[in-house]
């Protein structure tokens, strides 16, 4: 009996761990991870495993196989060099107005001594190109120079609607500022905001261009420029370098490769819009959106009636993305990744207790990526594909209707 209940225990600890592995087997990449020793952990996140996850990150997962074999999921949070702002409107009062002949002034004066950085500016007048010069004090007597010539415009008409009235200067806590708009008009301010803005310093990855190709449409006054990178990566901003000696103000509508269909008439590109600016040449020109995972871009460009811009280059760039996690008990654990099926994103109790996580995590490493073979779909064969089961149908429906018909002669 006794060699019989050992047999017994194997091939039970046999079963379960393979019900272990075929839980991992499910994903079909997988890392061991090295140099877990505590509770909490950072995981940066390669950019070359990007291309094998799905756009939502849905299938990224953490397993950790015990020494009893049993299988353990570790809960992480998801972060990214994402830059975190910090924003906080500051009241004033608008305590004088006055002008002159090429010139218009309005003094602001802020109650509560405090940090300010940005001031938005909303004029009633439509279309403008000025210059303004922006002073501070603490006294009204005593004028320091924070910003000058500093330029503002607005572009509106049937084709246009365009602002750019948002004025930055250095950190200042003068008590007075006094706004200078250099011209002939007369300026209509409509609305003025100060602000404090702080922001941490994000941290991006800068991705190569593996092909870059331009063509102009000239009937739909267009500028289309196809831009591909070598594998799917998370991008959230493009810087475009556009060599010009004018002004120039150009809607722009920036679009990812989503998915691509094969029918009788050839490949069919489904594309999704990602973000509709403007490229100004008073502007850095550094396009931000939220963070996608592609391959393929397509910059329209509308020219209008205007000569096309030459952009000489853009930088594609992204976010980086580590994983915070937690993990509970000794084991071997594993970074599983590759799996179409999962849509859903897991969702962990630590996202709802950030604040209890400890604020230096120790890094941990990646093994060599290991490929798990795909499970192997079997081809169904039709039932009557073997002459043998046609022949054995027909032999029964033959006797059969031997049956019925001696039956029936009973009858009779």
């Amino acid at each position: 009996m006794k060699p019989k209940i050992n047999f017994l225990y194997f091939f039970i600890l046999l079963l379960f761990g393979w019900k272990n592995y075929a839980q991992m087997n499910r994903y079909r990449y997988q890392r061991e991870l090295n140099g877990v020793t505590g509770e909490w952990h950072k995981i940066p996140l390669r950019s070359d495993i990007f291309h094998k996850l799905n756009p939502n990150f849905s299938d990224l997962k953490i397993f950790g196989i015990t020494a009893k074999n049993d299988t353990i999921e570790v809960p992480y949070i998801l972060n990214s060099s994402e830059e975190k702002t910090i924003q906080k409107e500051i009241e004033f009062n608008i305590i004088n107005t006055s002008s002159t002949e090429n010139a218009q002034y309005f003094t602001l004066e802020v109650p509560t001594k405090t940090n300010i950085n940005e001031l938005q500016l909303s004029f009633e007048n439509e279309n403008f190109d000025w210059k303004i010069a922006l002073d501070g004090s603490q006294n009204q007597k005593e004028w320091k120079t924070i910003l000058e010539d500093y330029r503002i415009v607005s572009l509106k008409n049937e084709l246009t609607d365009y602002q750019f009235t948002t004025v930055k200067f250095p950190v200042s806590n003068y008590q007075f500022f006094r706004i200078k708009i250099k011209t002939n008009e007369k300026p209509k301010l409509a609305k003025a905001t100060l602000k404090y803005i702080a922001k941490e310093k994000r941290v991006l990855n800068d991705y190569f261009i593996t092909s870059m190709k331009d063509s102009i449409a000239i009937k739909k006054q267009e500028t289309i420029i196809n831009l591909k990178v070598k594998n799917a990566v998370p991008v959230s901003e493009l810087q475009f370098h556009i060599k010009s000696h004018h002004d120039y103000y150009r809607p722009v509508t920036i679009e990812y490769l989503s998915d691509t269909i094969k029918t009788k008439k050839g490949q069919f590109y489904n594309y999704q819009v990602l973000a509709r600016k403007t490229l100004s040449s008073i502007g850095k020109n550094k396009i931000s959106f939220k963070s996608q995972l592609a391959k393929q871009f397509r910059i329209t460009i509308h020219n209008e009636n205007n000569a096309p811009l030459d952009v000489t280059s853009i930088d594609v760039r992204g976010y980086r993305y580590s994983l915070t996690a937690r993990f509970s008990e000794p084991a071997t654990y594993f970074l599983v990744y590759g799996n179409k099926n999962l849509i859903n994103k897991p969702h962990y109790d630590i996202e709802k207790f950030q604040d209890n996580i400890p604020k230096k995590l120790d890094k941990v490493t990646f093994q060599k990526e290991k490929i798990n073979p795909l499970p192997k779909e079997k081809a169904s064969e039709p039932l009557l594909k073997n002459s043998n089961w046609l022949w054995g149908i027909l032999i029964i429906i033959i006797l059969l209707l031997g049956v019925f018909t001696m039956q029936m002669l009973r009858k009779k």
